[in-house]
């Protein structure tokens, strides 16, 4: 069965964040408000309000929220 190892909230104006390729592990994560830009592996991704999230860490990945001009050009 899988186990929980940490769940929080987290709210913050900038952040920056490097997670290093992992097996068995997954990452769940809800956007409230805000954008994030995700580099996974060589593909940037954005996610906005009300996106759900789901990594599974197979790649090298880099999670950054100050810097959302990426996200902007990006809205449909």
């Amino acid at each position: 069965l899988p186990e929980i190892l940490f769940s929080h909230v987290y709210e913050a104006e900038a952040y920056r964040n490097h997670f290093p390729a992992r097996t068995d592990f997954i990452e769940i994560t809800y956007l409230a408000e805000g954008a994030l830009e995700l580099t996974v592996g060589k593909e940037r991704i954005c996610a906005r309000k009300g996106d759900l999230i789901c990594l599974l860490h197979h790649e090298e990945t880099a999670v950054t929220a100050d810097l959302v001009e990426f996200c902007q050009a990006k809205r449909p």
